[in-house]
């Protein structure tokens, strides 16, 4: 599975439930709303799954006082929905094909009530 962050292209390893622990404390510390503790969580993350050198490709820089809290929350943000996004895609496709029936369902009743009348 890959992500693609400021222009790059970066292989995220397996989401371990080692992994899954990271991104809901990020979450549980975004809830907060606290810039600062949301940026170090977040720069935490990157350093683990991207490793440390890649936050200089990244951001131009790997000191974590020049870095825009914003665009370390948008990364682990991004990370976040790419490892999510196979169960969205999941639930997007359950969620069509209960549609589709109850399409059916009401074409059949439409042509019962067309017989009947």
């Amino acid at each position: 599975m890959r992500v693609e962050l400021q222009g790059n292209s970066y292989e995220l390893p397996a989401r371990t439930p080692k992994i899954a622990r990271k991104f809901d404390e990020f979450n549980q510390v975004l809830a907060l709303g606290n810039d600062v503790k949301t940026h170090y969580k977040a720069c935490e993350i990157l350093e683990d799954l991207l490793g440390r050198d890649k936050l200089a490709e990244i951001f131009g820089t790997s000191d974590k006082e020049a870095i825009s809290t914003i665009d370390t929350m948008l990364a682990v943000k991004k990370i976040d929905d790419t490892y999510l996004e196979p169960i969205k895609s999941y639930e997007m496709e359950k969620e069509k094909d209960m549609l589709d029936k109850i399409n059916d369902l009401g074409a059949s009743v439409a042509a019962i009530e067309r017989l009947v009348k």
